[in-house]
């Protein structure tokens, strides 16, 4: 058992990881194998991974997050390593999405609150485009002098 309460801290998540991975995404020790010594194993892997990676546990928590999003099977919980860098980039364009989606909803506020003529010719492209083409429509919107 660690000495400190540090590297107690740090063995118990490495440990939550592991069991979160085993009921999560259906990790299996290997049959006709001891549970507990399969799944210290499993600890001990995870943690060097983990440490030969510079990563934290609420790293790999946020992998553990996207690959269950993501549906990925995995054979071992230290395979969670890989998919950090994944789930970082997926959740920037997230932010992203979550950013431009507010704009767009901020011009569909001001257009509708200024519906005097009856004309929703931007209402109805704001609400229609959908992809890359929402960055377009609402530079458009900017570059018509709305807004």
């Amino acid at each position: 058992m660690p000495k400190d309460r540090a590297a107690q801290e740090k063995s118990r998540q490495v440990f939550d990881l592991v069991k979160a991975a085993e009921n999560e995404l259906g990790w299996q020790p290997r049959i006709g194998h001891s549970i507990y010594r399969e799944r210290a194993a499993a600890c001990v892997r995870l943690e060097r991974a983990m440490e030969a990676h510079s990563l934290t546990a609420e790293d790999v928590r946020f992998a553990l997050a996207y690959c269950k999003r993501q549906r990925i099977v995995i054979s071992h919980p230290s395979e969670l390593v890989v998919y950090v860098d994944a789930a970082m980039a997926r959740a920037l364009d997230e932010e992203y999405a979550d950013e431009l989606g507010e704009a767009i909803q901020a011009a569909i506020d001001w257009e509708t609150s200024r519906i005097s003529d009856g004309r929703t010719y931007w209402i109805s492209r704001l609400v229609r485009s959908v992809g890359p083409a929402r960055t377009e429509t609402l530079n458009e919107w900017k570059e018509a002098g709305r807004g």
